[in-house]
């Protein structure tokens, strides 16, 4: 929307999407759409938004007070919070898609098994590192882990890790069918209704009665528990604590060029400056200050910066 009004550039737009450089936007949209970010912006007709993966959209004028995402997903999981110690596990990578780990489950298995590794107590985990909706499935990361004792030492290509502990929500006994809507559910309806919000730790799954599986007792659907890490909820729009420090400046010489109008707009002027000074042969060093009333906006934070010969 904001690329079709045109009242911002492009490299605006891309920052204020979370984007830290106009190369890597361009090749998103371009993956994304079809064409470059300019492109679509001259382009004439209507506009074509494509269909997010959760079926969430927003539209301007739209109240958010709509909002409703029952649409996703209609499936009611038992959800509960539990707190659990760090695990130490031995594990393998699969990368590849999330539908293919079994030869890596087979493989880790029996390794353990060999070196009888394997107690009626071991925990058959599954840590899965990417998003399919964003990461290539030839990219996704999948850890294969079972539970081992202290005095285990690994041997190749089997590794160690451990699993951060905390508090945890737990979706249980989800058959593995079902392991999308249990996701949906956690995300998009418990957590967005609890005190509590995500840790930055990697979620997890548990396979439910693992030691049957292994025995080959019975033939069944593998059932998981879903577990997602939990922080209590911080406040809203609290400022970052800042490092601040008094120095001494001797005084600096410098070339500059003037802009005039709104910060945000000052990114052609930086760009006819460099150009300039590449031209008359750009300082082997770029040194930043707070002196100048240039902003950056990177991440979402800002940053006061001047381009000095050092």
């Amino acid at each position: 929307m904001e690329l079709k009004s045109g009242a911002k550039q492009v490299i605006q737009v891309a920052l204020d999407a979370g984007y830290e450089a106009h190369a890597a936007f361009t090749r998103a949209f371009k993956a994304a759409y079809g064409v470059s970010p300019l492109e679509f912006r001259r382009a004439t007709g209507a506009i074509a938004i494509r269909d997010a993966p959760s079926g969430v959209h927003f539209r301007p004028g739209v109240p958010l007070t709509t909002f409703n995402p029952n649409h996703i997903t209609n499936k009611i999981v038992k959800v509960i919070t539990r707190k659990i110690k760090p695990m130490r596990v031995a594990y393998l990578r699969h990368v590849g898609p999330y539908e293919d780990t079994k030869k890596t489950w087979f493989d880790l298995t029996a390794r353990l098994l060999a070196d009888k590794r394997i107690r009626q107590r071991s925990v058959f985990i599954g840590i899965g590192h990417d998003y399919p909706a964003v990461t290539p499935a030839a990219e996704l990361r999948y850890d294969a882990c079972i539970t081992v004792d202290g005095d285990y030492e690994p041997k190749q290509p089997v590794e160690l890790q451990t699993i951060g502990g905390g508090d945890y929500a737990v979706a249980k006994n989800c058959p593995v069918g079902e392991i999308k809507d249990a996701y949906q559910h956690l995300y998009g309806k418990w957590l967005a209704r609890s005190s509590r919000e995500l840790r930055p730790a990697p979620g997890f799954i548990v396979l439910v009665d693992a030691q049957d599986v292994v025995a080959r007792k019975k033939q069944r659907v593998d059932v998981f528990d879903i577990y997602v890490p939990l922080q209590p909820k911080r406040p809203l729009n609290t400022a970052e604590q800042m490092n601040i420090e008094v120095t001494t400046l001797e005084p600096q010489r410098v070339a500059y060029m003037r802009h005039v109008g709104p910060y945000d707009g000052s990114y052609r002027k930086w760009l006819d400056f460099t150009t300039r000074l590449k031209q008359d042969g750009l300082p082997a060093r770029i040194r930043c200050s707070s002196a100048c009333p240039w902003i950056i906006r990177r991440s979402h934070r800002q940053r006061n910066c001047v381009l000095t010969p050092a």
